[in-house]
């Protein structure tokens, strides 16, 4: 199976980002990208057909116009790829399934924490290069939030009524895979004072 990623394009994806919008190249075993295009949908591509002389490819097929590697809410991306050798005069089928490529984050605030404070932020770092931390803020953070696949960290900052600031760095999350799905549910535990905790 193919190694191949998409080259860095940027950290954050652009706000016209479309996940679903699939960047498909064929490219030979020497590594060189034969054929490509960035929308595969409404390409060039007869009836979903490529033409390609005879030889063994790879064909990748990922989210267009970002490789992932950065961070964002309501960006998912996604990736697969496929080998298939071709011979002369034949036509060939090839089936690729995409997958998520990064991180899935939720957040959810419990109602002991919306009770007894004024605000509440987690924030969320991957130790990727280039990834921007995600700030899920109680209040207004509606969306998931994703990130590449590696180890991150993260910090809970809050506020009390009495407008005393907590701030708490908790743990970094190691072993982290495509596809994983992290919620963070935070509440207070019951410790005699305003601690708040996650699970």
């Amino acid at each position: 199976e193919s190694t191949y990623m998409p080259g860095s394009t940027r950290a954050d994806a652009p706000e016209d980002y479309a996940p679903k919008t699939l960047s498909v190249s064929a490219i030979n075993e020497q590594g060189k990208t034969v054929w490509s295009t960035e929308d595969y949908a409404n390409s060039e591509a007869n009836d979903g057909k490529i033409i390609l002389e005879a030889g063994t490819y790879t064909i990748v097929a990922h989210s267009a116009n970002w490789d992932g590697n950065g961070s964002g809410f309501d960006v998912p991306y996604y990736y697969g790829s496929t080998k298939v050798s071709i011979e002369a005069k034949t036509m060939k089928k090839a089936s690729i399934k995409c997958t998520l490529a990064n991180v899935k984050l939720t957040v959810n605030y419990d109602q002991s924490i919306k009770d007894n404070f004024k605000s509440a932020i987690t924030r969320i770092a991957s130790e990727a290069n280039g990834a921007n931390p995600l700030d899920f803020v109680m209040g207004q953070t509606t969306k998931s939030g994703y990130i590449p696949a590696d180890d991150f960290n993260y910090t809970l900052l809050f506020t009390n009524n009495s407008g005393m600031k907590h701030d708490s760095i908790c743990q970094t999350i190691s072993n982290v895979q495509p596809r994983d799905h992290y919620i963070f549910n935070i509440k207070l535990v019951e410790t005699g004072g305003d601690e708040p905790g996650g699970d």
